[in-house]
């Protein structure tokens, strides 16, 4: 948050359509007129319906914005009269992007969704907004990348969501100055914490290192390409995610492994709040059954994107370790998960969806805990065992 003796200006911000701004043909317009722009690449159309002005258009496109100013998480001050949002927005205090000309546009806000309490939203007319003076201009033309995660699923998932025009060479890396983002999830706000994966999966989308600009202040970028959010999680769902992983995990890893089955195990991690020590046994149930028992973290990240490329059958506990399978590029390959009933994640069939993959989920039924589900350890009953066996028999 910004000191108490920092300067502070109250202003407006208009919410707009994006129908507000004249669209362009090719990316290389997007890179070198003057004007905003908005650009809508051919590419298959969502899945998710109109929801107002915050969603008008209903398919993927990229703005191209001039000298807009991006607000990144811990850099907005509270706003005179905040609002009384949920827990679960106010927490996620994200960030802003405010083009010149004061518009707030659907992407304005950081996953799309969660509106910064710096703002205090009015039923008509502009917003009112509380932002600090002090501005940094950065030059050349930067893609917005919103997020860079040091949490492994959301590494797979969720920071490809703006990073989705470098697939298929829709935009280029060298035709960039690099990606603009904030760190989430333990990477520290300069990225200090950032895990090698990370960097393995920007670098196999053609990113270079000095291209990853992390922002812990306001900057005022002189172009900035900003990207509709379509990933799993937050947003619209497109096949060019897919596309984005394949084609990276081809540069992480050029031998992908043989075709067979494997069983991403969670039994060693050292931190799992939802692990428990009954949960080793389903490594012994799928052995048995003719999979290759992995435990990724104890492999170098390269391993792992070869071992997903070439499988047919990827199993594995409910988490983070099967969102390898973004990476699997065999036709057809398919997910096989476990998990208690109050509890699943339905990204993985999404993922697989573009290779005529799918994913299945065999669910143990348990009472929903208190607190957050996804934080809570669960345990496996050997009484659940035959049933178990007989669904992974009619999967495989």
């Amino acid at each position: 948050m910004p000191s108490d003796t920092e300067s502070i200006h109250e202003t407006g911000l208009t919410p707009r359509q994006l129908t507000r701004l004249p669209t362009v043909d090719t990316v290389a317009d997007l890179r070198r007129s003057r004007r905003d722009v908005i650009h809508y690449p051919d590419l298959l159309p969502p899945s998710r319906p109109h929801r107002g002005w915050m969603d008008p258009e209903g398919k993927p496109y990229i703005m191209a914005l001039n000298n807009a100013v991006f607000y990144p998480r811990r850099s907005l001050p509270t706003a005179s009269t905040p609002q009384n949002l949920p827990a679960r927005l106010a927490s996620r205090d994200l960030g802003l992007l405010a083009p010149a000309d004061g518009a707030l546009y659907p992407d304005s806000f950081s996953k799309s969704r969660f509106i910064p309490s710096a703002l205090t939203p009015q039923e008509k007319g502009p917003w009112q907004a509380r932002l600090p003076d002090n501005v940094i201009d950065l030059p050349g033309t930067w893609l917005f990348g919103e997020l860079f995660y040091a949490h492994f699923g959301h590494t797979l998932v969720d920071m490809p969501a703006r990073l989705w025009p470098l697939a298929d060479k829709l935009l280029r890396p060298r035709q960039i100055t690099g990606v603009l983002g904030q760190g989430m999830l333990g990477t520290g706000p300069r990225g200090q914490h950032l895990p090698g994966y990370v960097m393995q999966v920007l670098q196999g989308m053609g990113l270079k290192e000095k291209q990853i600009r992390f922002a812990d202040r306001p900057l005022r970028v002189e172009r900035l390409l900003v990207p509709r959010r379509i990933a799993p999680y937050m947003g619209l769902w497109n096949p060019v995610i897919s596309r984005l992983m394949r084609q990276a995990g081809e540069r992480i890893s050029r031998r992908p492994g043989p075709h067979r089955k494997i069983w991403l195990s969670r039994s060693r991690l050292k931190v799992d709040p939802r692990g428990h020590p009954s949960l080793a046994q389903l490594d012994e149930i799928f052995a048995d059954h003719g999979f290759e028992v992995i435990h990724p973290q104890e492999l170098p990240f390269a391993q792992q994107v070869s071992l997903v490329q070439g499988a047919t059958h990827i199993a594995g506990p409910v988490g983070s370790q099967t969102h390898l399978c973004a990476f699997a590029n065999t036709p057809g390959a398919r997910v096989f998960s476990v998990g208690p009933s109050y509890f699943s994640i339905t990204i993985n069939d999404t993922l697989l969806q573009d290779i005529g993959g799918g994913e299945t989920h065999f669910f143990l039924q348990r009472d929903r805990p208190e607190g957050t589900r996804d934080k809570a350890p669960w345990a496996f009953d050997p009484a659940e065992r035959p049933a178990l066996e007989a669904a992974l028999r009619d999967w495989i």
